[in-house]
């Protein structure tokens, strides 16, 4: 059985898109974005971040949940690429 690891550009996609469906609008003009600037109240910050678990299948850990931690996107990216790659090697180490 194959494993796909998931690229960081697509990740960045992925969350791009769990973003507009969430009503956003994201530009992809090569800009990092300060997703903060997104999120107006405690509601819109839980729906993007249930959203994104459900995207990618991941459980963010609570030391994440943290507003100034979505001031880059691309940080945010990466670490949800790391923390999918984490999630598929645990899940194959149990098989």
């Amino acid at each position: 059985m194959g494993v796909y690891l998931m690229t960081i550009d697509e990740v960045f996609l992925r969350l791009a898109n769990c973003l507009t469906g969430c009503g956003f609008h994201i530009e992809l003009d090569g800009n990092d974005i300060d997703l903060r600037d997104f999120i107006a109240d405690s509601m819109t910050f839980l729906t993007v971040i249930i959203a994104i678990e459900n995207e990618f299948n991941v459980e963010l850990p609570v030391e994440l949940l943290n507003f100034d931690n979505l001031s880059s996107m691309n940080a945010f990216a990466s670490f949800i690429a790391e923390l999918s790659q984490n999630h598929i090697q645990t899940n194959l180490e149990n098989i």
